[in-house]
């Protein structure tokens, strides 16, 4: 018995006394899929048979499927949105890391030019008052009330000219130029000449400062200047911490 079959939207196909039927590459969608037959006359049955074919659509193109890349494509955008907004951040922090770090240089070297023409302005005077205190020192038909004055004087401004030399020595060491300047000197000797310079401080506050020592002479390799720094940074202390009238041991 002869047939035909078609699906809705397809081409009707004339098939004959054939079973089978195939389609391929269908897009997704509802189909409907008509059988018509004839009798051995000739005659047609119009109305036929119809099923309904559903055909699913790929696994990549479900509607979770499109949520799924829309999801994918706006964390996409955010995460480039957020990696550009993070740089412009760190660029502009690091930016202004630098105009702080070009503002507290300029401060550091203003500051340093500060200290330095102050030392210089100091040298000056003190070397001039210096000078005639030494003479005063050495002269003999002095009593001995005002010569122990003179000598105090001329202790004490030697005392400033070194605390002076001590501010541009802190500008060298803070600028990296500062060098040691090592030499063979007796240690016992060098520490006792500084500290007697504290003595005159030490009874004004009625304080016995002593310089104790197990021997006479000490030959070391020292840097004077660095060791002077170091004795008259920790000399005063026992002038604030002993009560009147007691030893420092």
């Amino acid at each position: 018995m002869p047939t035909s079959w078609k699906a809705s939207t397809m081409t009707r196909n004339e098939v004959g006394n054939r079973r089978t039927a195939y389609y391929t590459n269908i897009p997704s969608g509802t189909y409907k899929f008509v059988v018509k037959g004839s009798n051995n006359d000739g005659i047609w049955n119009e109305e036929g048979t119809t099923l309904e074919i559903v055909v699913l659509p790929p696994l990549w193109k479900t509607w979770w499927a499109y949520l799924f890349y829309a999801v994918v494509a706006i964390a996409l955008i955010a995460f480039i949105i957020r990696y550009f907004t993070e740089k412009k951040r760190l660029q502009n922090n690091i930016r202004l890391k630098q105009m702080e770090a070009e503002v507290h240089e300029e401060y550091y070297q203003e500051r340093n030019r500060l200290f330095t023409n102050f030392s210089h302005e100091l040298r000056t005077p003190l070397t001039l008052i210096m000078a005639p205190l030494e003479e005063f020192v050495k002269r003999t038909d002095l009593t001995d009330d005002i010569h122990y004055k003179v000598k105090l004087m001329l202790r004490n401004a030697q005392r400033l000219l070194r605390i002076v030399n001590n501010l541009m020595d802190l500008q060298k060491n803070e600028s990296g130029t500062m060098k040691l300047q090592v030499s063979e000197n007796d240690m016992i000797k060098f520490t006792h000449e500084a500290v007697s310079s504290f003595q005159d401080l030490a009874l004004y506050r009625n304080i016995h400062l002593k310089f104790k020592h197990s021997i006479d002479c000490q030959p070391v390799w020292f840097d004077r200047i660095c060791w002077r720094k170091s004795i008259s940074t920790s000399s005063p202390m026992p002038s604030r911490m002993c009560r009147t009238g007691e030893p420092y041991p």
